[in-house]
Protein backbone atom coordinates (compact mmCIF):
# COMPACT_ATOMS: atom_id res chain seq x y z
CA UNK A 1 0.00 0.00 0.00
CA UNK A 2 1.27 3.45 -0.71
CA UNK A 3 2.53 5.75 1.90
CA UNK A 4 1.72 3.15 4.65
CA UNK A 5 2.70 5.68 7.46
CA UNK A 6 0.54 8.10 6.62
CA UNK A 7 -1.98 8.99 9.38
CA UNK A 8 -5.84 8.96 8.38
CA UNK A 9 -7.82 11.53 9.78
CA UNK A 10 -11.27 11.30 10.23
CA UNK A 11 -13.29 10.92 6.70
CA UNK A 12 -16.28 9.91 5.58
CA UNK A 13 -14.64 9.22 2.31
CA UNK A 14 -12.23 6.77 4.23
CA UNK A 15 -13.85 5.71 6.78
CA UNK A 16 -11.03 5.59 9.50
CA UNK A 17 -11.55 7.62 12.86
CA UNK A 18 -7.65 7.02 14.45
CA UNK A 19 -4.35 7.03 12.32
CA UNK A 20 -3.27 3.96 10.66
CA UNK A 21 -0.01 2.57 12.85
CA UNK A 22 3.28 1.60 10.69
CA UNK A 23 1.99 -2.06 11.75
CA UNK A 24 -1.15 -1.93 9.77
CA UNK A 25 -4.05 -1.10 13.12
CA UNK A 26 -6.52 0.32 11.14
CA UNK A 27 -9.51 1.32 13.07
CA UNK A 28 -12.84 1.70 11.16
CA UNK A 29 -16.25 3.62 11.95
CA UNK A 30 -18.22 0.58 10.65
CA UNK A 31 -17.84 -3.36 10.50
CA UNK A 32 -16.46 -4.69 7.02
CA UNK A 33 -19.40 -4.34 4.87
CA UNK A 34 -17.97 -7.34 3.12
CA UNK A 35 -19.47 -9.32 5.89
CA UNK A 36 -21.94 -7.28 7.81
CA UNK A 37 -24.75 -5.01 6.62
CA UNK A 38 -25.64 -1.50 7.90
CA UNK A 39 -27.41 -3.31 11.23
CA UNK A 40 -24.58 -4.99 12.10
CA UNK A 41 -25.93 -8.42 10.67
CA UNK A 42 -24.34 -11.20 9.15
CA UNK A 43 -25.08 -10.93 4.68
CA UNK A 44 -27.30 -13.79 4.14
CA UNK A 45 -24.80 -15.34 1.36
CA UNK A 46 -21.90 -15.13 3.46
CA UNK A 47 -24.13 -17.27 6.33
CA UNK A 48 -24.67 -19.96 3.64
CA UNK A 49 -20.83 -19.68 2.81
CA UNK A 50 -19.77 -20.40 5.84
CA UNK A 51 -22.21 -23.19 6.68
CA UNK A 52 -21.00 -24.70 3.17
CA UNK A 53 -17.65 -24.43 4.64
CA UNK A 54 -17.84 -25.99 8.10
CA UNK A 55 -20.31 -28.73 6.23
CA UNK A 56 -17.08 -29.96 3.91
CA UNK A 57 -15.12 -29.89 6.75
CA UNK A 58 -17.27 -32.21 8.49
CA UNK A 59 -17.66 -34.26 5.64
CA UNK A 60 -13.85 -34.87 5.58
CA UNK A 61 -13.62 -35.74 8.89
CA UNK A 62 -16.54 -38.74 8.49
CA UNK A 63 -14.19 -39.89 5.42
CA UNK A 64 -11.74 -40.33 8.16
CA UNK A 65 -14.56 -41.72 10.94
CA UNK A 66 -13.51 -39.10 12.91
CA UNK A 67 -16.98 -37.23 14.93
CA UNK A 68 -17.44 -33.67 14.83
CA UNK A 69 -20.72 -32.86 16.73
CA UNK A 70 -21.18 -29.33 16.19
CA UNK A 71 -22.54 -27.10 18.66
CA UNK A 72 -22.10 -23.44 17.16
CA UNK A 73 -20.03 -21.76 15.08
CA UNK A 74 -18.28 -18.13 15.93
CA UNK A 75 -16.53 -15.44 14.26
CA UNK A 76 -14.02 -13.58 16.14
CA UNK A 77 -11.13 -11.59 15.33
CA UNK A 78 -10.62 -8.26 13.52
CA UNK A 79 -13.22 -8.99 10.80
CA UNK A 80 -15.54 -8.95 13.88
CA UNK A 81 -14.32 -5.40 14.84
CA UNK A 82 -13.68 -2.10 14.08
CA UNK A 83 -9.79 -3.34 13.59
CA UNK A 84 -10.02 -4.81 10.03
CA UNK A 85 -7.01 -4.50 7.21
CA UNK A 86 -7.43 -6.04 3.96
CA UNK A 87 -4.86 -8.81 5.15
CA UNK A 88 -7.54 -9.81 7.45
CA UNK A 89 -8.98 -13.19 7.67
CA UNK A 90 -12.37 -14.04 8.43
CA UNK A 91 -11.99 -16.65 11.43
CA UNK A 92 -13.96 -19.07 11.51
CA UNK A 93 -14.41 -21.24 15.23
CA UNK A 94 -16.34 -24.53 14.76
CA UNK A 95 -17.40 -24.80 18.53
CA UNK A 96 -17.46 -28.36 19.32
CA UNK A 97 -18.83 -30.24 22.31
CA UNK A 98 -15.36 -33.22 22.26
CA UNK A 99 -17.21 -34.80 25.60
CA UNK A 100 -17.05 -38.57 23.56
CA UNK A 101 -15.13 -41.05 22.19
CA UNK A 102 -11.82 -40.39 23.38
CA UNK A 103 -10.14 -38.13 25.75
CA UNK A 104 -10.67 -34.26 25.56
CA UNK A 105 -6.77 -33.74 24.58
CA UNK A 106 -6.66 -36.28 21.87
CA UNK A 107 -9.22 -35.19 19.99
CA UNK A 108 -8.86 -31.69 19.82
CA UNK A 109 -5.01 -32.65 18.61
CA UNK A 110 -7.04 -35.00 15.95
CA UNK A 111 -9.29 -31.53 15.13
CA UNK A 112 -5.82 -29.90 14.96
CA UNK A 113 -4.36 -31.70 12.93
CA UNK A 114 -7.47 -32.11 10.21
CA UNK A 115 -7.73 -27.84 10.46
CA UNK A 116 -4.47 -27.54 10.03
CA UNK A 117 -4.72 -29.72 6.60
CA UNK A 118 -8.02 -28.31 5.43
CA UNK A 119 -7.06 -24.80 5.69
CA UNK A 120 -3.34 -25.38 3.92
CA UNK A 121 -5.31 -27.85 0.98
CA UNK A 122 -8.16 -24.93 0.02
CA UNK A 123 -7.22 -21.46 -0.65
CA UNK A 124 -11.29 -20.24 0.25
CA UNK A 125 -12.30 -16.60 0.55
CA UNK A 126 -15.26 -14.85 1.41
CA UNK A 127 -16.11 -11.61 -0.97
CA UNK A 128 -12.25 -11.40 -1.30
CA UNK A 129 -11.25 -12.36 2.66
CA UNK A 130 -9.03 -15.32 3.33
CA UNK A 131 -11.11 -18.07 5.42
CA UNK A 132 -9.21 -19.68 8.56
CA UNK A 133 -10.49 -22.37 10.15
CA UNK A 134 -10.16 -23.59 14.05
CA UNK A 135 -12.00 -25.75 15.92
CA UNK A 136 -12.24 -25.27 19.86
CA UNK A 137 -14.69 -27.16 22.83
CA UNK A 138 -17.59 -24.98 23.62
CA UNK A 139 -16.42 -24.55 27.29
CA UNK A 140 -12.76 -23.50 26.28
CA UNK A 141 -12.67 -20.83 23.93
CA UNK A 142 -8.80 -19.92 23.97
CA UNK A 143 -9.65 -16.56 21.69
CA UNK A 144 -10.53 -13.71 23.68
CA UNK A 145 -11.90 -11.21 21.14
CA UNK A 146 -13.70 -7.75 21.55
CA UNK A 147 -16.47 -9.38 19.02
CA UNK A 148 -18.10 -12.45 19.42
CA UNK A 149 -20.80 -13.77 16.55
CA UNK A 150 -22.70 -16.44 16.68
CA UNK A 151 -24.24 -18.09 13.36
CA UNK A 152 -27.24 -19.62 16.09
CA UNK A 153 -27.57 -16.66 18.48
CA UNK A 154 -26.50 -13.68 16.72
CA UNK A 155 -23.83 -11.09 18.74
CA UNK A 156 -22.58 -12.47 21.73
CA UNK A 157 -20.50 -10.15 22.48
CA UNK A 158 -20.83 -6.91 20.10
CA UNK A 159 -17.61 -5.02 19.79
CA UNK A 160 -17.60 -1.60 20.49
CA UNK A 161 -15.47 2.06 19.50
CA UNK A 162 -15.05 2.37 22.90
CA UNK A 163 -13.72 -0.93 24.27
CA UNK A 164 -10.43 -0.20 21.76
CA UNK A 165 -7.29 0.60 23.70
CA UNK A 166 -4.98 3.09 22.91
CA UNK A 167 -2.37 1.36 20.93
CA UNK A 168 1.47 1.77 22.82
CA UNK A 169 3.34 2.19 19.33
CA UNK A 170 6.95 2.46 20.60
CA UNK A 171 6.11 -1.44 22.19
CA UNK A 172 5.07 -2.77 19.07
CA UNK A 173 7.46 -1.26 16.41
CA UNK A 174 10.33 -2.26 18.99
CA UNK A 175 9.10 -5.72 19.12
CA UNK A 176 8.60 -6.40 15.89
CA UNK A 177 12.17 -5.00 15.36
CA UNK A 178 13.30 -7.79 17.44
CA UNK A 179 11.27 -10.52 15.29
CA UNK A 180 12.01 -9.41 11.89
CA UNK A 181 16.28 -9.19 13.38
CA UNK A 182 15.52 -13.11 14.35
CA UNK A 183 13.65 -13.62 10.54
CA UNK A 184 16.52 -11.88 8.70
CA UNK A 185 19.40 -13.78 10.84
CA UNK A 186 17.53 -17.24 9.73
CA UNK A 187 17.49 -16.29 6.15
CA UNK A 188 21.19 -15.70 6.32
CA UNK A 189 21.40 -19.65 7.15
CA UNK A 190 18.49 -21.43 6.48
CA UNK A 191 17.81 -24.28 9.00
CA UNK A 192 14.44 -26.39 9.57
CA UNK A 193 14.98 -26.54 13.18
CA UNK A 194 15.29 -23.29 13.21
CA UNK A 195 12.51 -22.04 11.10
CA UNK A 196 10.07 -24.26 13.23
CA UNK A 197 11.55 -22.61 16.53
CA UNK A 198 10.13 -19.24 15.01
CA UNK A 199 6.79 -20.31 13.59
CA UNK A 200 6.08 -21.91 16.59
CA UNK A 201 7.57 -19.29 19.33
CA UNK A 202 5.15 -16.56 16.96
CA UNK A 203 2.38 -18.61 17.05
CA UNK A 204 2.85 -19.11 21.07
CA UNK A 205 3.42 -14.92 21.67
CA UNK A 206 0.60 -14.51 20.09
CA UNK A 207 -2.27 -17.14 21.93
CA UNK A 208 -0.59 -16.21 25.05
CA UNK A 209 -0.91 -12.62 24.66
CA UNK A 210 -4.56 -12.89 23.04
CA UNK A 211 -5.37 -14.98 26.32
CA UNK A 212 -4.32 -12.71 28.40
CA UNK A 213 -5.06 -9.46 27.03
CA UNK A 214 -7.41 -10.17 24.35
CA UNK A 215 -6.85 -9.35 20.63
CA UNK A 216 -5.09 -5.76 20.60
CA UNK A 217 -2.61 -7.21 22.87
CA UNK A 218 1.17 -6.47 22.14
CA UNK A 219 2.22 -10.21 21.03
CA UNK A 220 -1.00 -10.35 18.98
CA UNK A 221 0.20 -6.98 17.51
CA UNK A 222 3.80 -8.13 16.19
CA UNK A 223 2.10 -11.18 15.09
CA UNK A 224 -0.17 -9.29 12.77
CA UNK A 225 2.96 -6.89 11.43
CA UNK A 226 5.11 -10.00 11.16
CA UNK A 227 2.66 -11.67 9.00
CA UNK A 228 2.13 -8.72 6.71
CA UNK A 229 5.75 -8.22 6.03
CA UNK A 230 5.09 -11.79 4.05
CA UNK A 231 7.84 -13.19 6.41
CA UNK A 232 5.98 -16.01 8.00
CA UNK A 233 4.33 -17.03 4.53
CA UNK A 234 8.13 -16.81 3.72
CA UNK A 235 9.22 -19.11 6.12
CA UNK A 236 6.12 -21.25 5.61
CA UNK A 237 7.41 -22.07 2.36
CA UNK A 238 10.72 -22.82 2.50
CA UNK A 239 10.14 -25.12 5.26
CA UNK A 240 7.90 -27.31 2.80
CA UNK A 241 10.86 -27.01 0.49
CA UNK A 242 13.62 -27.92 2.87
CA UNK A 243 11.67 -30.79 4.03
CA UNK A 244 10.82 -32.21 0.87
CA UNK A 245 14.52 -31.76 -0.11
CA UNK A 246 15.37 -33.58 2.91
CA UNK A 247 13.16 -36.32 2.41
CA UNK A 248 13.62 -36.95 -1.51
CA UNK A 249 16.54 -38.94 -3.17
CA UNK A 250 17.88 -37.80 -6.60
Amino acid sequence: MENEDKKYLDSGELGFIEQELEEKVEIHKNLNPKIWDENNELLEDVEHKIYDIVDEFKKQLEYSNVKLKIDDIYLLGSNANYNYTEESDLDLHIMADQSFDCSEKHLQLIYNVFKSLFNSKYDITINGLGVELYVENINQITNVSTGVYSLNKGWIKEPSLIAIPKIDEESVEKLTAEWEKKYLKIMQNLNIEKIDKYIDDLYDLRKKSMQKDGEFALGNLVFKEIRRLGYLANLKTLRRQLKSAELSLK
